[in-house]
């Protein structure tokens, strides 16, 4: 009942096999069986062996999917601990979810999920740490994790963008913004795509000192936010013009100071 009024029925697959499964249910086995005792000898032997095929295609399914049942479920696990709201800022619920997520992978590597929960919960030990060294491990090993993830599921918009998010936390941002192609490949009119390259340009300005640098990287990534919102009003875009507002009034007092004398100077032209 609940996948008829919720988003599971939207997805083609999920459909099909409740499609498939009404179709058994629809079956009328008493007109069946009439049919097969009246039909010719040979059509009444295909039929009664066609009976067979449904428990040979269970029995197929459970022995394929048996196997993964205890990756499954260390894997569940760590997505109900990833959808706490507080798990991105309880160290200790960050690490179980790495900790189910390594178990998980440990008895199956194929799953690109498991893989994404492994980098989710890294990301967010990184952001509560306050060792720069562990704070780069941590960013480190969540982007090998979207890596492997991309590896099974190429087209996965998200875990594109998880590993761009990771990379420019690692002032990766060269590599970074290769990546960012491909995310604008895969799904152009995305807002988060959008709103994820100006945050790249906007992160690239910021760590650049050269005013040749970060001067044209703000104004793309000024242009970027107004596209995002263009496509749809939404407070991401909005909070990243403020935020470039904050960046670009900070990059000015920078360049005064850096250009206003020492007190030492100041002392001798006084003189």
């Amino acid at each position: 009942v609940h996948s008829f009024v919720d988003f599971n029925l939207h997805i083609p697959a999920n459909t099909l096999v409740m499609a498939f499964v009404f179709a058994l249910l629809a079956m009328h086995g008493s007109s069946q069986t009439a049919h097969i005792e009246k039909g010719p000898r040979s059509e009444v032997g295909w039929m009664r062996y066609s009976g067979l095929a449904l428990p040979v295609l269970g029995i197929v399914m459970a022995v394929t999917a048996l196997p993964t049942w205890p990756a499954e479920y260390y894997g569940e696990k760590a997505r109900r601990v990833l959808s706490h709201h507080e798990f991105i800022a309880s160290p200790e619920l960050a690490r179980e979810a790495e900790r189910l997520a390594n178990e998980a992978l440990r008895r199956d590597r194929q799953n690109p999920e498991t893989y994404y929960y492994l980098g989710e919960s890294q990301v967010a030990l990184a952001e509560m740490s306050s060792e720069a060294t562990e704070r780069e491990a941590f960013y480190a090993s969540s982007v090998d994790a979207y890596k492997k993830a991309l590896n099974l599921t190429p087209q996965d918009v998200r875990l594109v963008l998880c590993l761009v998010w990771s990379l420019d936390a690692l002032k990766h941002f060269a590599e970074a913004g290769v990546v960012l192609q491909r995310a604008f490949e895969l799904d152009p009119n995305s807002i988060k795509v959008w709103n994820s390259y100006a945050d790249h340009l906007r992160q690239e300005g910021v760590a650049s000192s050269d005013e040749t640098v970060y001067k044209p990287k703000f104004d793309e990534a000024e242009a970027a936010y107004k596209h995002a919102l263009k496509l749809a009003p939404q407070p991401t875009a909005d909070y990243g013009l403020l935020q470039l507002k904050k960046d670009r009034e900070a990059k000015e007092r920078e360049k005064k100071e850096s250009s206003a004398p020492s007190v030492s100077e100041s002392a001798l032209l006084d003189r």
